[in-house]
């Protein structure tokens, strides 16, 4: 909690400065809704259920050209089985490192030429997914993300996060920005 103290002022000083704070605030409060308008309304989230029964929350804004998803699977690294510690991990690192018919380097480049942006990563209860692309891009970026969740490629050559000799590390998790 923040307390501003001011000192005491004769009478005429004091109002005035009385009558410049309150016509501070009144500016400010008026100028809140012309400076941030549309942007100061709360956003509207919605409820929807898949023909599956998965429910998702769903935020809609036309105004921003943009499709950006945010999902995550029950698992992770708590259901690795004994012995293949860090296949949650490797799983995640892997996703987006070829799908279906395309190897590593045709869908890397496929998502640079659709806008697509998708990473994927693990905790020790679930498996996250991000996907954002150019709402004009819809329909052959989602293709690559349905690919990408249900016909994962784990070529020995997919240039995903390979382990280096020396520490078994995955290379991609251990370099810092």
């Amino acid at each position: 909690m923040h307390v501003i103290t001011v000192p005491r002022l004769s009478g005429g000083l004091r109002q005035l400065r009385r009558s410049a704070w309150l016509a501070t605030i009144a500016i400010v409060s008026g100028l809140t809704p012309l400076l941030f308008g549309a942007e100061a309304q709360a956003m509207k989230i919605q409820s929807v259920k898949s023909p599956g029964g998965i429910e998702a929350w769903l935020v809609e804004e036309h105004s921003v050209p943009l499709i950006a998803l945010r999902f995550m699977f029950e698992g992770g690294s708590a259901q690795d089985p004994a012995g293949k510690e860090g296949l949650a991990n490797f799983i995640a690192g892997m996703m987006d490192e070829g799908a279906g018919d395309l190897t590593s380097a045709a869908f890397q480049e496929r998502m640079e030429e659709l806008a697509v942006r998708m990473s994927f990563d693990d905790s020790r209860d679930a498996l996250y997914g991000n996907f954002e692309t150019l709402t004009a891009n819809r329909d052959a970026a989602v293709e690559l993300l349905r690919l990408a969740v249900t016909k994962p490629r784990f070529d020995a050559d997919g240039g995903g996060p390979r382990e280096e000799p020396a520490s078994g590390q995955p290379r991609l998790r251990r370099q810092e920005p």
